[in-house]
C-alpha cells in the first residue's frame, strides 16, 4: 500500500469491553493494520483489558486504556485530547454513539479532522430494547455536536440515507461497507466443530444474545420445523430466557447453546444454512463470512443487510420477528439442496467482488487522505 499517510497521527477511540472483539473492533483492526501499512501513526484509547488494546499494540500502534464510561466523560475527553495533541496532521476516529461523541469533544478547539463510524441505523438502540425517550435524547445530543464533525463514515448505503434522512450533511456522510479477510477466514474453516447431533440438518446462528439480534424468533422457529437441529453460538444477558422459551416448546433436545465460539469459520463451514434473525443491523459480518464459505444465508430484511445478502440470489430475506417465516425459509432450503448451493455460490462471489478487507481499507485511506487535504471547517 502506498504510504500517503506518512506523518499524520491517527487517534481511534473504542469502547468495547472484554477480552473478545465484537464484529466492529475486527473492522476497525483491519483499518488499523492499513492506517499503520499506509504511514500512519496510529494510537487508540480503548476500555481496559479490552481485546482491541492487544491488537493495536500487536499490530503496531500504540493502546492508551481508560474508562470510558459516561461517569467518566470529562477524563476520557481530557485524555483522548492528549493524543490529539501536538505537531502535524491529526485525524481523531470514533466507532460508536458514545465514542463518536467524546471525539467531538476532545477535538473541539483543535485543527484534528473528525471522523464518526456509523454501524447502525439512528434509533437502533429501540430494537436492543432501549426508551423511545432515550433514542430522541441521542439524537438531541448527537445533533447538538455534529457540527464538530469532518465525515460520516456509514457501514452501507442504507446506513448512508438514515443519517441523511437524520439531518448529517449529505456531502459529510461517506459509504464504506465492511470487508472480510475472505483467505484467513477460509483458512480457519478447516477446525474442529463442537459436538452436534448426526443425520439433521444444521441451522446456525451467531450473535449475541441480546434483544437487538432476534434469536428468540429463532428458538420459536424450531418447533415449526422438526427435522433441524439449530446451534446458536453467541453468549449475552438473554441466555436464560432462551433457554426457557426452548424447554417450553420441547425444542430443548434440537437447541444447542455453544457460548461464545473463536474461531467460528468452521461452525459455519459445516451449517446447511446460516441464520441472521436480527431485529437491526448495520452490514452483519456474520452474512458476509457465511457467504465467503459459500453457506446459504436467510436474514431478515432490516439495515444494510439486503446490500449483501439479496433475496433469492445470495440468500433468502424474511421480515423481522416472524419465526413462522424463518422456519418456512429454512425449510426451504432444507427441502432444495440445490437451490441452496445456488445461493451459496452467488453469496462467495459477491463477498469477492465487493465486501473484501483490502476494499474497504483502500476506502478508507483514500477517504481520509481526501479529508487531510480539505480547507479545514
Amino acid at each position: 500500500m502506498t504510504a500517503v499517510l506518512t506523518g499524520v497521527r491517527v487517534v481511534i477511540v473504542n469502547n468495547f469491553p472484554g477480552p473478545g472483539l465484537g464484529g466492529g473492533e475486527v473492522q476497525a483492526l483491519a483499518l488499523v493494520r492499513g492506517l499503520l501499512a499506509a504511514g500512519a501513526e496510529v494510537r487508540a484509547v480503548t476500555a481496559p483489558g479490552g481485546g482491541f488494546a492487544a491488537g493495536v499494540a500487536a499490530a503496531g500502534g500504540v493502546a492508551v486504556a481508560m474508562p470510558l464510561g459516561v461517569a467518566g466523560a470529562m477524563g476520557a475527553v481530557r485524555v483522548i485530547a492528549g493524543q490529539i495533541a501536538g505537531d502535524g496532521p491529526v485525524l481523531v476516529i470514533g466507532t460508536g454513539y458514545w465514542t463518536n461523541l467524546l471525539v467531538r469533544g476532545a477535538a473541539r478547539g483543535t485543527s484534528a479532522r473528525v471522523v464518526n463510524l456509523v454501524a447502525v441505523t439512528p434509533g437502533a438502540s429501540v430494537a436492543d430494547g432501549g426508551s423511545r425517550f432515550g433514542s430522541a435524547l441521542r439524537r438531541f445530543v448527537d445533533r447538538a455536536t455534529a457540527s464538530r464533525v469532518d465525515a460520516w463514515v456509514a457501514v452501507a448505503s442504507a446506513v448512508a440515507t438514515a443519517l441523511v434522512a437524520d439531518g448529517a450533511p449529505a456531502g459529510s456522510v461517506h459509504t464504506i461497507p465492511n470487508g472480510i479477510d475472505i483467505a484467513a477466514l477460509r483458512a480457519s474453516a478447516n477446525g474442529s466443530v463442537p459436538q452436534l447431533p448426526d443425520g439433521r440438518p444444521l441451522v446456525v446462528c451467531a450473535a449475541r444474545l441480546e434483544v437487538v439480534k432476534g434469536v428468540e424468533s429463532l428458538v420459536r422457529a424450531t418447533a415449526l420445523i422438526p427435522g433441524a437441529v439449530v446451534a446458536i453460538a453467541g453468549d449475552g444477558p438473554l441466555e436464560g430466557r432462551l433457554r426457557e422459551v426452548a424447554a417450553s416448546l420441547g425444542v430443548s433436545e434440537r437447541v444447542v447453546f455453544l457460548g461464545r465460539l473463536s474461531p467460528i469459520a468452521p461452525l459455519l463451514a459445516a451449517a446447511d444454512v446460516v441464520v441472521l434473525p436480527s431485529l437491526s443491523e448495520g452490514l452483519p459480518l456474520v452474512a458476509l463470512e457465511a457467504m465467503a464459505l459459500a453457506r446459504p444465508v436467510v436474514a431478515t430484511r432490516v439495515g444494510g443487510t439486503p446490500e449483501a445478502v439479496e433475496d433469492c440470489v445470495t440468500g433468502l430475506l424474511v421480515a423481522p420477528g416472524d419465526p413462522a417465516a424463518l422456519a418456512n425459509a429454512i425449510e426451504r432450503l432444507s427441502d432444495d439442496p440445490d437451490f441452496a448451493r445456488t445461493l451459496g455460490a452467488a453469496g462467495a462471489i459477491r463477498v469477492e467482488e465487493r465486501f473484501t478487507v483490502k476494499r474497504m481499507v483502500d476506502s478508507y485511506v483514500a477517504l481520509l487522505a481526501d479529508i487531510l487535504a480539505a480547507p479545514l471547517r
